[in-house]
């Protein structure tokens, strides 16, 4: 659970050094295989004058699938307020959800701002049925400056982290422009919650749905880290942290799936031996509500300075150094925004984007800020530095609230491919749509076509939008059985948020559906295509191996669709590997296939030992497939999928024939050829479709093209 990684893997016998330290804490049991804990939630909504119209409407939805979302042994209260504070519901069951719902549809709006004394309020309900197996949360909703009764940070601080200190958290969400972002960051970090600042009125049901994903899937509470260095060494944290009354850093909760990272400096002196650090960890268990620990050790060999400085440097954690340093420069920023020098506000930030190794959504993030600043909308410039900063200071990315869709809450280690844009200019439309064409043809009848055509429609109305794409695959008409699409159904039907959709499988489903989410991006590429597709396969599979898998998959389309000729044979295997292996979390996985009864690994372990050992035996298309099978799983379809390119991507109809030839999941593999044969050669003769699908082709051109 609680490991540490260095820059540099040696300290100097001859000099003192700084060793930078990424603590990484990964929650250890998936969100499936264990029980989620039952909520103790209060809703505390402003409803004040300035809430009228949309944002009073969007509130009512927002809180209305919180209701609907309640399980057995969870309770609800939800708190009105503005220059008065109104309890709506107190302390209702999920058997009294119909009640809450009534009630809720007849919110109207108001009149001031009494925030604290309804945050208060909301807290007392909560405090009221405390209990340590539950997740007991305040969650407040405002879009104004608190005006009435109690208005001073300190003091309404104070109050919070009395309550925390009593079990109960405290989240902030900040609507639209007119909030202070100063008080509901320092309540969120003095309640040990979480800050949301909700630009949009669309923007509130994801980030209200996401705040209840987290607390459902919470394994652990109350983190605290603490920090024993060794006599004579000295701990620098890098970024800024929240100290409890103890001096031990405070962390946002234990979230399956969902890693912490802090990075810190240590000043080590020169050949020291022994340990250098002792890392703590404490935190108190969501379900049995008992405390927990562990501990880690640090310690270093010590070599001659040519030696360390020769070491490479880790890239990861290089990559958590510039987080973290892209942290302090947006403080420094706002700092400067608020002495009216704008211009060296932006310089700031502009230096942070050459950071090295700063990852994908970390540039995203602040670029949006830059954009932002460059309008003159300050006030949504210091929200969004404010919800970035106490997301990094609690121990997640700074662009962990983005869009408020989770995308870090998946079982993937943040590899290099995550951190970087696609590669090359634009794609041509004839590659496309030889690349959707061949997919369609290649999948045949069944899922496949129905699954593309759901995705095409979705992203043709609107960009990439997680619950969009959810609802459009949950309504998509399917023939057969698909065991992870039904899962994703039947959860989605039962209200679970997009990341408790898929389940722990290891199966080829989602490599159907990667192709499309290249689509939009082939004008005007952009970082978050990686993502896009991460979260796309965790529709139905939260799985690392089935989310190395895609992510190698489309990686490897979108190089096809811009490659000058077929590339040489070795091309596809070696490509796949390199952009996928440290994505893997170390998890390994049973072969199937006879020849390998047995194995165990990941899934680019066997990809390497696999297709290495068929090209030495010169084996067949036909004689591989025996020995690795071909069924549902990755660990069949990918090598297949890539043994048949290096042999025959020169061949198109020799290859699709391969594929579909005495094949177990022959849609799949089909689908993946075909996909991959028309991003290298075009469309192919004979690649007819059914009329509503050369529709949607024509439709994609039109939107894209």
């Amino acid at each position: 659970m609680l490991q540490l990684f260095t820059d540099r893997s040696a300290i100097s016998t001859e000099k003192a050094v700084a060793v930078d330290v990424l603590v990484r804490i990964v929650p250890d049991i998936p969100a499936e295989q264990a029980e989620r804990p039952p909520l103790n939630l209060a809703l505390v909504l402003d409803r004040s004058g300035s809430m009228a119209g949309e944002k009073i409407r969007l509130t009512r939805q927002a809180a209305s699938r919180a209701v609907e979302s309640l399980l057995e042994g969870d309770v609800i209260s939800i708190v009105l307020f503005d220059q008065s504070v109104n309890v709506l519901v107190s302390q209702a069951q999920a058997r009294e959800k119909a009640r809450a719902l009534a009630l809720l549809s007849r919110v109207e709006v108001g009149g001031q701002t009494a925030l604290f004394a309804a945050w208060e309020r909301g807290s007392h309900e909560v405090l009221t049925t405390l209990d340590k197996q539950r997740m007991n949360r305040v969650v407040l909703l405002t879009d104004g400056e608190a005006n009435v009764g109690e208005t001073r940070i300190d003091p309404i601080c104070s109050a919070v982290s009395r309550f925390a200190g009593q079990g109960v958290q405290t989240t902030t969400l900040g609507f639209g422009g007119g909030y202070n972002e100063d008080l509901l960051r320092a309540m969120a970090a003095s309640g040990d919650g979480n800050h949301f600042y909700v630009e949009s009125a669309e923007q509130l049901a994801p980030f209200l749905e996401m705040e209840l994903c987290g607390l459902r899937a919470t394994q652990g509470k109350q983190v605290r880290l603490r920090l024993q260095p060794a006599p004579g060494v000295r701990v620098e944290w890098l970024g800024r942290v929240e100290l409890d009354g103890d001096g031990a850093v405070k962390l946002s909760d234990l979230i399956s799936h969902c890693p912490l990272q802090r990075v810190l400096r240590l000043h080590a002196p020169a050949g020291h031996l022994g340990p250098l650090l002792k890392v703590g960890l404490a935190w108190t268990c969501a379900r049995e509500g008992a405390p927990r620990e562990c501990v880690s050790i640090l310690q270093l060999p010590c070599v001659d300075e040519a030696e360390r400085l020769a070491l490479a440097p880790d890239p990861v954690v290089v990559a958590q150094v510039s987080v973290a340093e892209m942290a302090r420069l947006r403080e420094l920023a706002m700092e400067e925004l608020k002495r009216g020098q704008e211009r060296s506000a932006l310089e700031l930030l502009r230096s942070g984007l050459r950071l090295p190794l700063l990852p994908a959504e970390e540039s995203e993030d602040a670029e949006d800020l830059i954009r932002t600043l460059e309008r003159g909308d300050y006030g949504s410039g210091h929200k969004k530095a404010a919800m970035s900063g106490h997301a990094y200071s609690s121990g997640h990315g700074s662009a962990h609230y983005k869009k408020g869709e989770a995308h870090g809450s998946l079982p993937l280690r943040e590899g290099r491919l995550l951190r970087t844009a696609p590669s090359g200019g634009g794609r041509a439309w004839n590659r496309v749509e030889g690349m959707l064409r061949g997919l369609l043809y290649g999948g045949g009848s069944g899922e496949v076509p129905s699954l593309v055509l759901a995705t095409l429609q979705c992203l043709r109305r609107q960009p990439f939008e997680v619950n969009s794409l959810v609802q459009a695959l949950a309504q998509a008409p399917v023939l057969g059985p698909s065991p992870g699409l039904a899962r994703m159904r039947a959860m989605h039907a039962a209200g679970r948020p997009w990341n408790q959709l898929g389940g722990d499988t290891a199966g080829c489903g989602a490599l159907r559906r990667i192709a499309p989410l290249l689509v939009p991006h082939c004008n005007a590429p952009r970082p978050s295509l990686w993502r896009e597709v991460a979260v796309a396969t965790a529709l139905t599979h939260q799985n690392n191996a089935a989310l190395v898998a895609s992510l190698g998959t489309a990686k490897l389309l979108w190089e096809m669709l811009g490659v000058g000729g077929v590339p040489a044979s070795d091309w596809y295997l070696q490509h796949f590997l390199e952009w996928s292996l440290d994505l893997e979390d170390g998890r390994s996985y049973p072969s199937h296939g006879r020849h390998f009864r047995g194995w165990r690994g990941t899934l680019c372990q066997f990809l390497s030992a696999a297709i290495l050992e068929a090209r030495t035996k010169n084996l067949t298309v036909p004689q591989v497939m025996l020995g690795w099978g071909s069924g549902p799983y990755v660990f069949e379809m990918v090598p297949n999928w890539l043994y048949i390119l290096e042999r025959h991507a020169h061949e198109p109809a020799l290859a699709l024939e391969m594929a579909v030839s005495n094949t177990v999941e022959s849609h799949s593999l089909g689908a993946l050829v075909g996909a991959a044969l028309g991003a290298l050669h075009g469309p192919q003769p004979g690649w007819a479709l059914a009329p509503e699908l050369e529709q949607e082709l024509a439709l994609v051109r039109d939107r894209w093209f």
